[in-house]
């Protein structure tokens, strides 16, 4: 698995999105967008780079954490981050 190949999967699924004729409910606005981030903590089995301890998440286990960037529901990008990293380093969310 390779980054490109993420990218391509995220790009994929925002265009099969767009096309849904449900779509334009969904929006907050018509004429809007609207973003958010969305930060998920995932625990790991096998040690990496960014797997990292964090008693609060994990308890004694390692984890990593996902964010993901929508735009009215859509996930446009997304990044992977060690558990101790701080993560206004990582998101500048633009309400």
């Amino acid at each position: 698995m390779r980054l490109s190949t993420l990218k391509a999967a995220y790009d994929c699924i925002g265009d099969g999105i767009k096309t849904l004729p449900v779509f334009p409910y969904y929006s907050l606005e018509l004429g809007e967008l609207y973003g958010a981030i969305d930060g998920q903590k995932f625990s790991v089995e096998c040690p990496t780079i960014k797997t990292r301890a964090s008693k609060k998440y994990f308890g004694l286990g390692k984890g990593v954490v996902a964010y993901t960037l929508l735009c009215n529901h859509i996930p446009l990008n997304g990044d992977l981050i060690g558990a101790h990293e701080y993560e206004v380093h990582h998101v500048f969310d633009i309400w």
